[in-house]
């Protein structure tokens, strides 16, 4: 659905059915020598937050 959202003049009755959507999961980790360990913490809390879902969700994707 992400791919739909950025051309106008598009009207989504509803989401494509789950055989014809190619779904993609995006991770996030924080590594053991990571270089900046408090700001990958402070975005991986950010990805997981209310605030980041809404943006999520705006943008046609589906939060974790």
């Amino acid at each position: 659905m992400s791919s739909l959202m950025p051309p106008t003049g598009i009207d989504i009755a509803c989401p494509p059915p789950g055989n014809l959507q190619a779904n993609t999961l995006y991770f996030a980790a924080i590594t053991a020598g990571a270089g900046n360990a408090a700001a990958a913490k402070a975005l991986v809390n950010f990805l997981r937050s209310a605030e980041s879902a809404k943006v999520i969700k705006a943008k046609g994707m589906d939060p974790a």
